[in-house]
C-alpha cells in the first residue's frame, strides 16, 4: 500500500463535560513530516457569540434611532 499524503488526515475530538475542548487535526508539514494541531474551539465558539451579541444590538440600536 502507498501512502497518499493528499488524503486528509484524521481528527480527533476530545470532549470534556459535554462540550467539545479542543479538535487535534493531524497534518503533514512541506516536508510530509506528520504533526498535530490543537484548535481550542471552545474559545472560538465563545468569540462568535460575543459577535453576533454585538450585531444584535447594533442593528437594535440603528433601528430604534429610525
Amino acid at each position: 500500500m502507498t501512502s497518499d499524503t493528499s488524503l486528509p488526515l484524521p481528527n480527533r475530538i476530545r470532549r470534556r463535560g459535554g462540550k467539545i475542548a479542543s479538535v487535534i487535526a493531524k497534518e503533514r508539514d512541506s516536508r510530509g513530516r506528520e504533526f498535530e494541531r490543537i484548535e481550542q474551539i471552545e474559545r472560538i465558539e465563545q468569540i462568535e457569540r460575543i459577535e453576533q451579541i454585538e450585531r444584535i444590538e447594533q442593528i437594535e440600536r440603528i433601528e430604534q434611532s429610525d
